[in-house]
Formats: C-alpha cells, sequence, structure tokens
C-alpha cells in the first residue's frame, strides 16, 4: 500500500512442505550391510515477512524489514554401525530484523547502498558425534546462533564508459546456546561459526571501448576477499582457511545491434589454493577438504532475437 507516496509497507507469507522422496534413507538391500527399511519426514512452516519504507526524496529510501526463514529436516543417511532407526534431524528456523538505505546520487551516477541485521538461528543443524548413534558424525539440532551484521555497497560511474563497484560486509557470529551433544563434539559458545567469515571485500571495474562499425568491448577485472573461515564445527585447525583474496577478468565483445553478447574470460586468476568446505571423523580419525576449483578459462556466447 502506498500513502502520498511517501511510505510503502508490504507483507507477505510463504509456506513449504518439504518431503523427502519415497525410499530415501535406508534402502532395500543386502541385509549384511544393515537393516532394510523405508522411513519419510515431513515438515510444514509459515515464513512472514513485513516491511516497512520511506521515500524521504527521489534519490534517497531507507526501510525496515522482519522475516521468518526456515530450513528443512532430514537424515543423516550415513551411520554406522547400521540400525533400524535411522538418525533424523528437525527444521532449524532464523528470524531476520533489518535496517538499511537505498540511494541514487549525483544524476543516478553513484548508487550507495547499505544494511544492518540481526539473525536469530534457533534447532541450528550441526554436524556432531554422539556415542548413543554411533560413530559417524550425524547432523542434529544442537544450538542456537546469533548473526549481527553489516553490509555496504556501491556503484560509481565516472564516465560513460567507466563503471566502478565496490562492496563490504562484517558479521559477528556467536553461538547463543550449544547442547550437550554439540559440547560432547566439542563445540562450545566460545566456538566459531562455521562458513561465517568475519569480513568480506570485493571490487570490480569495467571500462567500455566502443569502435565505429564494430561494436563494443568490455574489459572487466573483479577482486574479492573472505577473513579466516571455520570449515566445520567444532574448529578443526587442519580445517580453517587463512583470509585469500580471489581475481577474475573477462573481456566481453558486443556488436552494434547488441544481439551478440561474447564472453572471454578466467576464474581464479592467481590460482589461488583455498579450503571450500571440510569434514572431520574424531572417532575414525579421519579429516577431508575440499578445495575450491583452480584457475579456469570459460568462453561464452549469448545471443538476443
Amino acid at each position: 500500500m502506498c500513502y502520498g507516496n511517501q511510505y510503502v509497507v508490504a507483507a507477505g507469507f510463504l509456506t513449504g512442505q518439504p518431503f523427502n522422496p519415497d525410499g530415501s534413507g535406508l534402502q532395500d538391500g543386502d541385509p549384511l550391510m544393515g537393516p532394510p527399511g523405508r522411513t519419510t519426514i515431513k515438515d510444514r512452516a509459515w515464513t512472514p515477512m513485513a516491511s516497512l519504507s520511506y521515500r524521504w526524496s527521489p534519490e534517497f529510501l531507507t526501510y525496515a524489514s522482519y522475516s521468518q526463514g526456515f530450513k528443512g529436516g532430514g537424515f543423516t543417511q550415513r551411520v554406522f554401525p547400521p540400525f533400524a532407526n535411522i538418525p533424523s534431524f528437525r527444521p532449524e528456523t532464523s528470524t531476520t530484523y533489518e535496517v538499511g538505505f537505498k540511494s541514487d546520487l549525483f544524476d543516478r551516477r553513484l548508487r550507495v547502498n547499505g544494511a544492518a541485521f540481526v539473525n536469530d538461528y534457533d534447532d541450528l543443524q550441526i554436524t556432531v558425534n554422539d556415542p548413543r548413534l554411533g560413530f559417524a558424525p550425524i547432523i542434529q539440532n544442537a544450538a542456537k546462533a546469533r548473526i549481527k551484521g553489516l553490509e555496504l555497497e556501491v556503484q560509481a560511474r565516472p564516465t560513460e564508459a567507466l563503471k566502478l563497484e565496490a562492496g563490504l560486509g562484517y558479521l559477528d557470529a556467536k553461538y547463543r546456546q550449544v547442547d550437550i551433544r554439540a559440547l560432547n563434539s566439542g563445540v562450545t559458545r566460545d566456538s566459531h561459526l562455521q562458513n561465517a567469515p568475519k569480513w568480506t571485500l570485493s571490487a570490480g571495474a569495467s571500462y567500455d571501448i566502443r569502435v565505429d562499425g564494430v561494436g563494443r568491448f568490455t574489459p572487466r577485472v573483479d577482486w574479492s576477499y573472505r577473513s579466516t573461515v571455520y570449515n566445520d564445527a567444532v574448529n578443526s585447525p587442519l580445517l580453517i582457511q587463512k583470509g585469500y583474496h580471489l581475481v577474475n577478468a573477462s573481456i566481453g565483445y558486443s556488436d552494434e545491434p547488441e544481439s551478440w553478447l561474447i564472453t572471454l574470460g578466467v576464474k581464479n586468476l592467481t590460482k589461488q589454493v583455498y579450503l571450500g568446505s571440510g569434514f572431520v571423523d574424531s572417532f575414525g580419525g579421519i579429516t577431508e577438504g575440499a578445495f575450491g576449483r583452480p584457475r579456469e578459462w570459460f568462453l561464452s556466447a549469448r545471443r538476443t532475437f
């Protein structure tokens, strides 16, 4: 609803019912590999959202929003030793409060957007080791957490040809509560949340070069940085990824009718080696890590009719 072209109020609800495909989990098969059987889980949740915005001028707007999130439950499908009742976990829920602003300045040559938010997570799904449920790690609702953060985005076009972009993100992620299963696995309230870097930075630049009778060439370079990332819940030293940088570069070509766009580029130009995820089985003495993608070249073409 709009009031005098100044206030905007929005509200909405989303509902979903994630389901497990029939037969997921324990499958009929060789009894020597474990008790055969089937199991299912059903989750339902309302995810309300409401927002209020105020446009102070054609160039500047502020807003506040409230929303709830939902991540469905499921099963740990690899258990050892096998047993009939496969471990399941409940849905994870979140409540988010956000305030921010959006601005277009200097005849839309400068765009600055910012936001501050708080996310409260309940029934957080984390991987733990529970001797009562076998020796392999399982997913359980074993904690509550709060993530506070700031975001800032800037886009500038000093000239018609030059476009600059920059972004900054800050996270203060902490556990509010951990239960006995998490504590037994080595997760405490002082542990760092998984995949929650304190700082993220990005910058990019592109420049349009027009050639009469030929088309437009656009070289572009992007840089990003992530501070230290903990790739598992217990903050295993072997799975801690220190801060790292990534650089991507490309050059695009568009013909004068702009019906063709051809791009040649490279991702991870500097061949940065970094861990993207990890896993620890403390009972088996196994630590696994998956590295990020190496340097990759790509060529893409798009035709608009």
